[in-house]
């Protein structure tokens, strides 16, 4: 399914977001012709600092390495990419809670660097983050693990870009990832897809969040995600 652009005050708070599909499957992003409304030609992108945020601990990494190559291989000369993983250790609350190792991320930035050399991988621990402000918290239970929650870090560690593609390790990309990733959010937070489910049953402006365009710049101004941690560590949430 596909939908144009549309704009939003998603939030109670109200965040300025951008709603958009570009050929956006549950599980997969893919695209078709360019519409008109992307503004921007891939040619003149083609050599421009792409920067991807995955989270998870081990049990992911395989599928965080399978989206990493669904995107360079659908995408051709794209380069350099940054892929930042953040990951944590949280094996006192279960055992398989183990951030991803080094070995493997050694791995990792040996098979994206063969497809352009300056792509890399940068593992963050944020293990004290999340054991300083959500600990103990209403939603540390979360059926898709507390990993699903350190996202909302972005805006907190040293050295991230102002624009950063965040990405579910089980996303798929069928077509060239600058279709997405160029999208203008200059004076928006965030762009978002709505949920194909969601939209309908919880609200209209219900997104997917497993694939987010932020703009940390205008994240850190408006204190977005300080919000949001916020209700993560107020109200338990349905997720």
């Amino acid at each position: 399914w596909t939908v144009p652009f549309s704009l939003t005050s998603h939030f109670p708070q109200k965040s300025r977001s951008r709603i958009f599909a570009i050929g956006c499957t549950n599980r997969c992003v893919s695209g078709q012709n360019v519409p008109p409304w992307c503004g921007f030609n891939i040619s003149e992108k083609r050599k421009s600092m792409i920067n991807i945020l995955f989270c998870g601990n081990d049990g992911v990494f395989d599928g965080i390495l399978t989206c990493a190559l669904s995107i360079l291989k659908r995408s051709p000369g794209v380069g350099p990419v940054t892929f930042y993983v953040f990951t944590m250790d949280l094996s006192h609350l279960k055992e398989t809670y183990r951030p991803i190792s080094e070995e493997k991320m050694a791995f990792f930035n040996g098979v994206i660097r063969q497809y352009h050399p300056q792509n890399q991988a940068r593992c963050i621990d944020v293990t004290e983050l999340y054991l300083r402000q959500f600990s103990g918290c209403p939603n540390e239970g979360a059926y898709c693990s507390p990993y699903t929650l350190i996202r909302l870090f972005a805006d907190q560690v040293e050295g991230m870009p102002e624009k950063l593609l965040y990405l579910d390790a089980d996303i798929l990309f069928q077509r060239d990832i600058r279709l997405l990733y160029h999208v203008d959010v200059t004076g928006y937070e965030y762009a978002a897809a709505r949920d194909h489910y969601g939209k309908y049953l919880i609200h209209p402006n219900y997104i997917n969040a497993g694939v987010l365009l932020f703009n940390l710049k205008e994240m850190r101004r408006t204190e977005n995600l300080e919000k949001a941690r916020q209700w993560i560590r107020r109200k338990k949430l349905v997720f």
